[in-house]
């Protein structure tokens, strides 16, 4: 009895050990049941794409996402039909060959970006995460991975690509200069447009010569700080005329359209400008100046000979149109008009004497009392000499002042008899300057009355006869000025 229990003890032991093993290995493939399932799930319903392929190029598994990222209704379907990955898939099939190279390289590649073909033939853009597994032998068994869309991102990149290359061909081949440059004075870009202007073949060679741009470029170096100044409180300046050094060290004009660049939060990054050359332009404006200068000294001197032809009738009179002229400018100068409007008045008190040239001589020297009739010929001469003036091609309104310089506010005047604001101004500047020297000077029928009588004349009838303004500005001429007639 003894016997047959020690041969029960190691077979009942050995039971037991049987029974434990079995049910560890229930409990191992019970999760690994699980885990399959939960990879499974996971597989099946990852929104990335994930596949396995033998390395000569057929799909071993696909979950549905990289099915249907390539136009196929299920995985099954897809590798059903890529038989041969590299030329059914790949729009460069060489690319195909270069993954794989990589993949024995290096085990495993990221980021591997490529073109694809969907099942209908359109082409899309993948990035691929991919891995290689290999054998004992380090013969390649299969690759694994994932692939992501990116084709709205490589469509962005290329527009955007197109995009630059556009605006470089547009930068390249404009005609006026573009460049960027730094607050301290460097080049960071410009076209070629620009290093032409300049006389350089290339940046490369600008930017080896010109490293100061205040100092090597601007021939005024204050120019460009006050560009800087303006850019920091306006944020940009438009048609500014300054001069630059070419390479030759010959000049040149250009006009500058720049602005400051910053980033979304405001912070600096370059400055940014159009430039172009105005050399042309700026030497025929010169030669303009010239040539007018030279028709207004010729203007002048016709000017002056003809009133000569007045005053050589008029001996008693010698110098008066002279003087008005030298009063109206100073008077115009006192009330800040501009510099045109006051040339316009001293030619025109020059002659606005002129068309007393109709009026007998013995009438203008002549010493006694004036008779009517007399008078009625004086008063057309402002008329006479608008009618001389008005067609000799002299700036306007010279003519007009002739007219008009014995109107009078109060519609006294002559010979239309004007009022107030139908007088030009420059009309009554001359017409008080022409007042306050007849005044002052002797005529042949009365001795000259002095400065002080004059003055009192127009600032007592002013606002009536003359106008105020007028006025003002010859008494301060006078009577702060020292004004005096030479």
């Amino acid at each position: 009895m003894k016997t047959n229990l020690s041969r029960l003890v190691p077979a009942v032991k050995r039971e037991l050990e049987l029974a434990e093993t079995r049910r560890e290995r229930k409990s191992a493939e019970i999760a690994l049941s699980v885990s399959e399932a939960k990879y499974r799930n996971i597989f099946d319903n990852a929104t990335e794409g994930i596949f396995q392929t033998t390395p000569q190029g057929r799909y071993i598994s696909v979950n549905p996402a990289f099915a249907r990222m390539f136009g196929f209704a299920s995985p099954q379907e897809m590798i059903d039909t890529v038989t041969d990955i590299g030329r059914q898939l790949y729009v460069n099939p060489e690319d195909r060959e270069r993954l794989k190279r990589l993949l024995m390289e290096k085990g495993s590649v990221e980021g591997f970006e490529v073109e694809l073909y969907r099942n209908d033939k359109s082409r899309f853009w993948v990035s691929i995460n991919v891995h290689a597994v290999f054998g004992p032998e380090g013969d390649m068994l299969y690759l694994e991975g994932t692939n992501e869309d990116i084709t709205k991102r490589k469509e962005a990149e290329i527009a955007l690509k197109k995009s630059e290359l556009d605006l470089r061909s547009l930068i390249d081949n404009a005609l006026n200069g573009i460049y960027r440059t730094t607050k301290d004075g460097k080049f960071l870009l410009a076209n070629q447009a620009f290093c032409s202007m300049l006389g350089y073949t290339s940046f490369e060679e600008m930017t080896a010569a010109i490293t100061d741009i205040t100092h090597h470029l601007y021939v005024d170096p204050d120019a460009r700080q006050f560009i800087i100044q303006q850019l920091e409180k306006e944020g940009s300046i438009k048609k500014y005329e300054t001069q630059f050094y070419r390479k030759d060290g010959s000049k040149i004009w250009v006009t500058i359209n720049m602005r400051e660049v910053r980033d979304p939060d405001g912070n600096f990054l370059y400055y940014e400008g159009i430039d172009e050359d105005i050399t042309t332009r700026k030497i025929a404006e010169e030669s303009l100046k010239e040539t007018v200068e030279k028709l207004r000294k010729a203007l002048i001197g016709s000017v002056r000979a003809m009133s000569l032809t007045v005053e050589t009738r008029d001996p008693y009179t010698a110098g008066h149109q002279r003087r008005v002229s030298s009063l109206s400018r100073s008077i115009a100068q006192i009330m800040g008009l501009a510099k045109d409007t006051i040339d316009n008045i001293r030619i025109a008190g020059i002659i606005h004497d002129i068309g007393k040239v109709s009026i007998p001589a013995e009438i203008l020297v002549k010493p006694g009392k004036i008779s009517e009739l007399e008078m009625s010929l004086i008063m057309t001469h402002p008329k006479v000499g608008y009618d001389i003036l008005k067609d000799v091609g002299l700036p306007y309104p010279i003519a007009e002042i002739v007219l008009q310089h014995h109107e009078r506010l109060d519609g006294s005047g002559y010979p239309q008899g004007l009022k107030s604001e139908q007088i030009l101004l420059e009309a009554k500047i001359v017409a008080v300057a022409d007042v306050v020297e007849a005044i002052m000077s002797h005529r042949p029928y009365r001795p000259g009355y002095g400065v002080d009588y004059a003055l009192e004349e127009i600032e007592g009838k002013k606002g009536i006869l003359y106008d105020s303004d007028v006025v003002e500005a010859c008494l301060v001429l006078f009577r702060e000025k020292g004004f005096r007639f030479a």
